[in-house]
């Protein structure tokens, strides 16, 4: 706020504010002063009026870039889809040459069925994708739990049947490390429960946020808490010792899995995509949707 004040005090004639807040855009009008928000974090398309201020977003992985046509009297937006338009060649030939120096090419397993990674996918729970990433990190690691959360994976056209190197480094596209995290039953449990989004600051407030390998969770919607939760096929114990692998990301963030830090860190692993790239090679890239997340409510049970 003090920010957009003092541009208009320096006699600006429009300011815009260039966000990466997902669905705080609304916040930040009502306590900023600006002419207009250039959205992002949040990968579904918005083009919305908030209080007379546009809220602008383009959505992932640049399939649609939007134009904003600013008048004395009006700011206007127009959509344009990329794929509407022709691609540099040599920008092409280019970006191609890189990813076969770097073996990205490289096919490194077969599915039957593509996976869907798209963010309506992820975020709603439970889904194949996100269960064969945590089945991935729990297996190079040999912890009892592997945890995924939704926002780390990138949305893209569906994964298979050939699974390439470059696919694998799509979904996860972070030099982040894997890492093994020693937590208590009580701890693992929080973590759990910071799993839907209704408390979090960023993305929509239905999402789910958590991938899980080795787990099991029942969550009640109408409650906002975790009823029932396993490791290994038994009861989660509140006094038992857990190990977690994870992106070392989440043991610095206090946006999603606060209940797990960088105090709780036991083992540090290789690079995310590589775990899942040797996963791929020696056991395969994919998994079914089995129950490892439960979603309930009085309203899913009349429906």
């Amino acid at each position: 706020s003090a920010a957009a004040d003092a541009l208009r005090d320096d006699g600006a004639d429009l300011v815009v504010a260039l966000s990466h807040l997902g669905s705080g855009d609304d916040e930040l009008v009502a306590r900023c002063d600006v002419d207009l928000v250039l959205g992002g974090h949040v990968h579904a398309e918005r083009d919305d009026v908030v209080d007379g201020v546009p809220i602008v977003r383009p959505g992932a992985n640049g399939h649609v870039v939007w134009e904003v046509r600013v008048a004395a009297d009006r700011i206007e937006t127009v959509r344009h889809r990329t794929a509407e338009y022709r691609p540099d060649a040599e920008l092409v030939a280019a970006l191609e040459g890189r990813v076969d120096a770097a073996g990205l090419d490289e096919v490194l397993c077969r599915i039957d069925r593509p996976m869907d990674r798209a963010e309506e996918t992820v975020a709603a729970g439970e889904c194949r994708v996100g269960n064969a990433i945590a089945d991935a990190y729990r297996w190079a690691t040999g912890a009892d739990v592997g945890l995924q959360n939704s926002g780390g994976i990138r949305s893209g056209p569906p994964v298979g049947p050939e699974i390439t190197h470059a696919d694998l480094v799509s979904l996860v596209p972070f030099e982040e490390h894997l890492v093994v995290a020693d937590v208590t039953g009580t701890e693992l449990l929080a973590a759990f429960g910071a799993a839907r989004g209704a408390e979090m600051g960023f993305g929509e407030p239905d999402w789910w946020h958590a991938h899980v390998s080795g787990a099991r969770i029942v969550w009640d919607d109408d409650r906002n808490e975790v009823v029932e939760a396993f490791v290994g096929g038994e009861p989660l114990d509140p006094e038992a010792r857990y190990t977690v692998a994870t992106s070392d990301y989440l043991l610095h963030s206090t946006q999603e899995f606060p209940a797990i830090t960088q105090a709780h860190r036991g083992g540090e692993f290789e690079i995310q995509h590589d775990a899942l790239a040797r996963y791929a090679r020696e056991v395969g890239f994919d998994a079914a949707v089995e129950g490892r997340i439960e979603r309930r409510s009085a309203s899913r049970a009349d429906d």
